[in-house]
């Protein structure tokens, strides 16, 4: 089988205002790849906001590299007698030059969500959390807030555009949605990175955050794992040797999560398999606290919990029309005319179903698609848990571990300056019993004094008669 290939990029300069043009002959040896991921390859995850990477050698004249820096780059490909799609629009973030020949490797407009949040004002002000917090929104909503603020850094040549549709997970009504809670509730929230604002989002819906250039614009969007098979991949269409599939699926047994209060919640069963945990998501805060429901009595009778039912009942099936996701692990290189997007839904060759978590398109070296995961029958119960639970868990011995030390740091210098207060004390005391002492003693003399005086006036009395 002989697939019919091409591929041409559009480069605009820093300092140039018109477009250059590589065909394919200045693409050299086919060197031309995009790849793009939504979790990490190793472990299942939600809440995954990856940049997609670009990678090519071209030949380019008449610049160098401080001049293709921060270049934009548009990929375009096509099959055969197909219209040419977009892959990717890119940013130059790393160039090397060999005479006119250079290697670039650029990444996509989620670089952009890796921007600090802070004005530029003075003030050290948050403009992301500012925007958030005590607004209640749904998702397309807060969603579309984060990149505002991301465009306020931003010129108008780079500046996003993002779209949320209402078929996501956990997609509220405004009045219901979700929200930021004010730092005298939970206290400050810390990072001012875009990204993670992002990443809690698309945790919530379930999903992940990618560019979307299907209608031929860059649009960043809320990824969700298809219902429906996009794709079937045949045998015939396997490079060879280079198919493996898991005999196994990830086993979900819970989503679970810590309120702000102390309270919690879980939904599933508390068992051996993968525990999605959402505890340090700040936006289920903010729906629980503006949802939950307090009866005339005092009593709360809801605590707005339906945020992790929903993404438990996405997972492993509510009963109604999903089944759950069954995410099977594989690897495997394609060669085929199809267009691969994340979170497809696909058919595998040998019949069971995946999706797609990891794509490498290759210009004329065809597809390596991949679904993260590894097998959870063999591990101990605490290998099972999400990577990103490993991570909280990780940080959250850090910070006890420096806590612990600036306890005792504080404890030694309290201990210290009661030691101090002590001696001021014992040195006070001693000053005042000496003072005493000296009064005394003067108290004394005066009293020996005036003896003295009344035995002077007797005599002179008696002297005068």
């Amino acid at each position: 089988m002989v697939i019919e290939e091409h591929a041409r990029l559009e480069i605009l300069l820093p300092e140039e205002s018109e477009l250059r043009n590589i065909g394919e002959n200045d693409i050299i040896n086919n060197s031309l790849s995009v790849s793009s991921k939504c979790m990490d390859d190793s472990s299942f995850s939600l809440g995954g906001v990856y940049s997609a990477q670009l990678s090519v050698r071209i030949r380019l004249h008449n610049t160098n590299t401080y001049n293709v820096t921060g270049a934009k780059i548009k990929v375009f490909s096509q099959y055969g007698g197909q219209n040419e799609i977009l892959r990717g629009i890119f940013w130059v973030t790393s160039v090397s030059r060999k005479n006119d020949i250079y290697t670039i490797s650029a990444s996509d407009s989620l670089i952009w969500l890796d921007s600090t949040s802070y004005d530029d004002s003075g003030q050290g002000k948050n403009i992301i959390y500012d925007r958030l917090v005590s607004e209640i929104g749904d998702l397309g909503y807060e969603m579309g807030q984060i990149i505002n603020a991301v465009n306020e850094l931003l010129d108008n040549e780079t500046k996003l555009q993002c779209y949320v549709d209402d078929k996501i997970i956990n997609y509220f009504p405004s009045g219901q949605g979700f929200c930021l809670l004010p730092t005298d509730m939970v206290g400050e929230i810390s990072t001012k990175n875009p990204r993670d604002y992002a990443s809690w989002i698309a945790e919530i819906a379930c999903g992940f955050i990618f560019v979307d250039y299907s209608d031929g614009t860059s649009k960043i969007r809320i990824g969700q794992y298809s219902e429906e098979v996009n794709h079937e991949i045949s045998y015939d269409e396997v490079e060879l040797d280079s198919c493996e599939i898991a005999d196994f699926e990830l086993d979900f047994q819970q989503v679970y999560t810590d309120i702000y209060d102390g309270s919690s919640g879980s939904a599933g069963n508390n068992g051996n398999g993968i525990t999605i945990d959402i505890s340090e998501n700040p936006f289920k805060d903010g729906h629980w606290q503006y949802n939950r429901v307090i009866g005339s009595d005092g009593e709360e009778y809801g605590n707005a919990m339906d945020i992790i039912d929903n993404i438990y009942g996405k997972l492993c099936g509510d009963g109604g029309n999903c089944h759950g996701l069954k995410f099977r692990p594989f690897n495997l290189k394609c060669h085929c005319t199809k267009n691969f997007q994340l979170g497809q839904k696909i058919i595998l060759p040998n019949g069971q179903e995946s999706w797609v978590t990891s794509i490498k398109w290759q210009f004329r070296g065809g597809y390596t698609l991949s679904c993260a995961g590894k097998d959870t029958r063999v591990l101990c119960a605490s290998a099972r848990r999400s990577q990103s639970a490993k991570v909280k868990d990780l940080a959250y011995t850090k910070i006890n571990t420096e806590i612990a030390k600036l306890n005792a740091d504080i404890d030694e210098k309290i201990n210290s300056v009661n030691a101090n207060i002590s001696d001021k004390n014992e040195e006070q005391s001693n000053s005042v019993s000496y003072v005493n002492k000296r009064v005394n003693t003067c108290e004394g003399r005066l009293d020996n004094i005036e003896l003295q005086l009344s035995e002077i006036l007797k005599k002179l009395n008696g002297g005068s008669q």
